[in-house]
């Protein structure tokens, strides 16, 4: 026989007696209210980490600097510096996967899309070479004219050969010195001017020693526009990611986790309150999720398992992070989200909302998790797991600047991800249903029917959800952010 759902969880609250004062809000209210007010808490967490880890940059002499390409009117107080790669030959795995994809019927274009190719920076860098001693972690200054370099906290080898001569570590930057996290610097020197011509391969950029006066929000778009426009060759060898102390990214992170159980409560009790006050007291999908805790809250703990694994994992793993950071540049401005980056660059905050919500929703959630899983084997779930994983890689807050952001994008972390996760819930209910009936608990045509059903209401409530989840995310990129 068909069952049906446990309704209890949803019933209306008793009515107090005349003699006792009205409640003012139920405990769903209340519950609802607190998960709000928890993101908040967290969201403003997140602006005093930004605040406090200002401070920690200003104690660095390069704390806020920043190597640009060589750009058209570039801030008066710009020093030109010039850049190369090391060469690839220096990193014998890299080359290896090279010559592997290329074997594969790949090329050099499709190796570096993947953020393969990239190798750390050398810059050539003048007069401000010598305010790089209160930057040293440990080591000493390298000896102008000798073969000698300092590097940055990321980059990856002790000594390399660049046309024929090679080069030594003699020093190691602090995290957080501008520019320089994957790359090394080689103080200004005839001896090596032969080696950063253009007939070497090498490019000109500018150094800003304070980035900070061009950061205001009248110049910054005007200089982030010039970068981004920057087509000359080697301008991705010029990256303004820098890392931040170990403390600020790990509070950081744990703010992030409380935004997210905020959000999973707040979505959570929410819904139930609205169930007690409205029609969606009808609903068949908040009945099924109050039938159906242990199911709910395990979506939910799955979920933020391999968002909070993979972010963890990236702040352990630093390179990989960076690496993606390419990839993600490259998929929003030439690859197949393309589309998006225009929307939100030609600073209109409706159609910027509209492409994110056609992606968010019509791509991710109708197609690739609702429809995909008709077929009773969570398809969809498992589609979301691996997004949930790729953004938990890209999002991990270890550069500068990123808590200070995220005091802003954790509104549309804790907006959008329960959409995903309501959407993932019928998902996962539906295959459990059919393994019942298969083990005669369940009368399978009736969960068939149930099952469109809640297909049908989640596509609409969730429809309604990431709307507004886009709404946000275009207003706060635009208007608050610059773009």
């Amino acid at each position: 026989m068909e069952s049906e759902y446990e309704t209890e969880a949803l019933t209306a609250e008793p009515q107090e007696a005349p003699s006792e004062p009205p409640r003012v809000l139920s405990p769903v209210g209340r519950q609802a209210l607190l998960g709000l007010a928890a993101v908040l808490a967290a969201m403003a967490g997140l602006l005093l980490v930004g605040m406090l880890e200002a401070g920690w940059q200003a104690a660095n002499p390069w704390g806020f600097a920043q190597l640009i390409p060589a750009i058209e009117n570039p801030p008066e107080d710009a020093e030109p510096v010039r850049a190369r790669p090391v060469p690839i030959e220096n990193f014998a795995d890299q080359a290896a996967q090279r010559d592997e994809i290329i074997s594969l019927g790949g090329d050099e274009e499709a190796f570096a899309m993947l953020g393969l190719s990239r190798t750390e920076t050398v810059y050539f860098v003048g007069p401000s070479f010598d305010t790089l001693e209160g930057a040293l972690a440990s080591g000493r200054m390298p000896v102008p004219g000798e073969p000698e370099v300092l590097a940055g906290d990321l980059a990856r080898l002790d000594r390399f050969t660049m046309d024929g001569s090679e080069f030594t570590v003699v020093g190691y930057l602090k995290p957080g010195t501008g520019g320089t996290t994957f790359a090394y610097v080689l103080p200004g020197h005839a001896r090596w001017e032969s080696l950063f011509e253009e007939a070497a391969g090498a490019v000109r950029g500018y150094l800003l020693r304070d980035a900070r006066p061009v950061a205001e929000v009248s110049q910054e778009t005007k200089l982030e526009e010039k970068v981004a426009e920057t087509q000359l060759p080697g301008a991705e060898w010029f990256s303004p990611l820098q890392r931040t102390h170990p403390v600020f990214a790990v509070a950081a992170l744990v703010l992030l986790m409380i935004v997210s159980l905020g959000s999973a409560v707040m979505h959570t009790a929410g819904l139930q309150w609205l169930a007690r006050h409205t029609l969606l007291g009808r609903s068949m999908l908040i009945r099924a999720m109050a039938a159906y805790p242990g199911l709910w809250v395990g979506v939910h703990l799955v979920s933020f398992a391999v968002f909070y694994g993979a972010m963890i994992y990236s702040l352990l793993q630093p390179l990989v992070n960076f690496h993606l950071m390419a990839f993600v540049t490259y998929v929003f401005s030439d690859g197949g989200l393309g589309y998006l980056g225009d929307a939100y660059a030609s600073g209109n905050m409706i159609a910027a909302a509209n492409a994110t919500w056609w992606n968010n929703y019509v791509v991710q959630t109708l197609n690739y998790t609702l429809m995909l899983s008709l077929i009773p084997l969570a398809l969809g779930f498992i589609k979301t797991l691996g997004s949930l994983a790729l953004v938990g890689l890209i999002m991990s807050p270890q550069w500068t600047g990123t808590a200070a952001s995220y005091a802003v994008h954790a509104g549309t972390l804790a907006l959008e991800i329960e959409p995903y996760l309501i959407a993932c819930f019928p998902v996962v209910l539906w295959p459990w249903w059919v393994f019942q009936s298969i083990r005669g608990r369940e009368w399978l045509p009736g969960r068939l029917r149930q099952t469109l059903f809640l297909f049908a209401e989640t596509a609409v409530l969730t429809g309604i959800l990431l709307y507004g989840a886009a709404l946000y995310e275009a207003v706060t990129l635009i208007l608050l952010m610059g773009g």
